[in-house]
């Protein structure tokens, strides 16, 4: 058998390495790509488990009570919330509470807070204005 020839050996090995660069660039990009969208995703993930942390506070107070809060205050002053949350873009407590009639069955129509949305005028990774959520 020859002994393989040293230009040979060292071309191969010269590809081998400008492949495996070729792939830690690719790797790279990706790895900021997706650095730079996870703070974005986190406060989006954020802001649907608070919205969902509110509208079931909300509709446990009204089931309990027989009426719904008038305010968010009211949900943590019953204990239905630890506290109100800090929206993730705004980085306030400063929600968008809708107030209105509800209709509880019968004759009862009390008035009170039923829906819940973040004052963001922001877009999400989606398209959707957070506002909409």
């Amino acid at each position: 058998m020859p002994s393989p020839n040293p230009r040979n050996l060292r071309t191969g090995a010269k590809a081998v390495v400008a492949a495996v660069l070729c792939l830690a660039c690719v790797f790279l990009a990706q790895a900021g790509s997706i650095c730079r969208n996870s703070p974005q995703k986190l406060r989006e993930s954020t802001l649907r488990s608070e919205l969902s942390m509110m509208r079931i506070a909300i509709d446990s107070y009204t089931l309990d009570k027989e009426w719904p809060p008038k305010s968010l205050q009211n949900l943590v002053d019953a204990q239905y919330l630890p506290a109100i949350p800090t929206d993730p873009f705004t980085e306030s407590k400063d929600w968008v509470c809708e107030i209105g009639d509800m209709n509880l069955g019968s004759e009862l129509r009390p008035r009170g807070l039923y829906e819940v949305h973040s004052r963001s005028n922001k877009i999400a990774a989606n398209g959707t204005a957070y506002n909409t959520w």
